[in-house]
């Protein structure tokens, strides 16, 4: 083996070590992940309730179109409870906080 051959050769073998592994493509929607493939089957196999309540809060939103960074935020706590009395942009702290202390009570 000539010198310059062991030279090309072990410069190769440095570039293979160097070279990152392919990160392997996946086919589901949120990127790969089972545990976001598990969500989204939940929610597209929602219990029908379940189904109107999120359609009720998509038009709230789209009555209210709070700022960014604001959420809309059901007075009375009924999601389809859509009039314009009922409904008021909210922080995001605020409006999680707020149906943690209604759960609370409910439990009571």
């Amino acid at each position: 083996m000539k010198p310059d051959d062991e030279k090309t050769l072990t410069s190769a073998m440095r570039l293979k070590k160097k070279a990152a592994p392919k990160k392997k493509r996946s086919h589901h929607a949120d990127g790969g992940s089972k545990a976001g493939l598990k969500k989204e089957y939940k929610r597209d196999q929602a219990p029908p309730e379940d189904k109107k309540d999120r359609a009720a809060r998509n038009r709230a939103h789209a009555k209210v179109n709070p700022p960014k960074g604001r959420e809309v935020h059901h007075i009375d706590g009924n999601p389809r409870n859509n009039t314009k009395k009922n409904l008021s942009a909210v922080s995001v702290k605020f409006n999680r906080s707020e149906s943690n202390r209604r759960r609370a009570k409910r439990r009571r």
